[in-house]
Parts: C-alpha cells; structure tokens; sequence
C-alpha cells in the first residue's frame, strides 16, 4: 500500500500540474468531459429552432445561423440559471453580454433557443405557431424516409427518392409547427412544412430515431393519388 500511495504522489505531481497549464493555455474547448462541453455538445448534436416570438430577440443579440456556432463555442455554460433535472433541460448560455436559454425536451432532435428571463423557471417550450431552423448538426445523412408503400408512391410523386433530397429541402425552407408537434409526449413527434424544388407544400410527421430524423408520414396536395 505505501509503494501504491508513492507512485501515486509522484503520478499527481505531474499530472495535476499539466492539466492547470492545458486548460490555461486551451481553455475548456478541447476537454470534452467537462460539463459545460458536454452541454454544449448536446446543443449543436440537434437541430437548433428559433419560434417567430423570440426571432427578433435572437437578432436583436446578432445571433443567427452564422453566427451562432461560435456563441455556443465561446459561452459560459451558467448551470446556477439552468434547470438541469427538468423536461425539457434548459440551459443558460451567456457571452459578451449576451444571454439566451436553450431547451432541449427529452428524446427530441430539436433545441429551441429562447430569450433570457430573469427566472429560468419561466421558460417554457414553444408550444404554438412556427419555428425557423438555425443550425443542424454536421451530419450528411440526417434524415431517413420510412420503407412503406404509401411513403414509397409519394417520394415518386415527388420525384425524392433520396433521403438526402429531404435534407435538403429542410434545410433550405424547412420550419417546425410547434402546435402539431409533440415534443413533451412519447413518442416525441416534429412536424415540419417545407417545399421541393418545384414549390410543393409538404408537411412531414417526424421521430428521432437512432440519431436520425425518421419521416413516418408525408402530407402532400390533395390532389396526390397516393392512399
């Protein structure tokens, strides 16, 4: 036992003083298993959403698509302000200034960015109107289309027989109805609008499954012949 303290004491006496000079001449930006890294890993893993009532707040604090992978990046994580054990999580994010909640329900693709109150026990989820999309997680495959018949007649009537084409086209027009979503139900369900490249309104029942968006029901025209 007292060869295992010594070597332990030798151990420490350099391994503690290198963390203090990695973290000081790094920050916390390359130590994944600090908290507030893993918070924000579990932001910028999901699509971010903005609703149309705190749209103007988020450009009034100049955070939108471009800017806000670097606010994540650079901002405290204030674990005091946030509400970690609650459905949905919310977290309190503040740089230069700047403070703004983000709340990511349990099992939901989504993180919905929400003005600073005073109180994190105000904040709630959006649960009317419609959301802009911010930011999606860096990932070339993020959407998967159901294997049905129905699904299958729609994408040829759509002429998307790619999963990457819905990406696409989400990621270009794509919003979230908050009030036909169900993000605090189980199954969480989104329901996204968004348009093809020939300009059809499309509505889409989504899941979060196995780190995908998995479209379960397309809402097309009534004019389509799919049943």
């Amino acid at each position: 036992m007292n060869t295992f303290l010594r070597r332990l004491k030798y151990f420490s006496f350099g391994f503690i003083p290198s963390l203090i000079i990695v973290i000081f001449f790094f920050g916390a930006r390359g130590c994944s298993w600090l908290p507030a890294n893993r918070v924000k890993g579990s932001v910028i893993e999901r699509v971010v959403v903005v609703s149309e009532k705190n749209k103007k707040s988020m450009q009034q604090l100049g955070l939108n698509a471009n800017t806000l992978p670097k606010f994540i990046s650079d901002a405290k994580v204030n674990f005091d302000k946030s509400s970690t054990k609650s459905n949905p999580k919310i977290y309190h994010f503040s740089k230069d200034g700047k403070s703004v909640y983000f709340a990511l329900p349990k099992d939901s693709y989504v993180a919905e960015i929400v003005k600073a109150t005073k109180n994190v026990m105000q904040v709630n989820l959006t649960t009317e109107g419609i959301g802009t999309f911010l930011l999606f997680p860096a990932e070339k495959d993020l959407v998967y289309v159901d294997t049905n018949a129905r699904l299958t007649c729609q994408q040829n009537a759509l002429g998307m027989i790619q999963n990457k084409q819905f990406f696409e086209a989400i990621k270009k027009n794509g919003k979230l109805d908050f009030q036909k979503s169900r993000l605090l139900s189980n199954p969480k369900t989104h329901y996204l609008h968004f348009e093809n490249q020939q300009d059809v309104k499309i509505g889409a029942n989504t899941l979060w499954y196995k780190d995908r968006i998995d479209i379960i029901r397309l809402d097309l025209p009534k004019n389509s012949d799919c049943k």
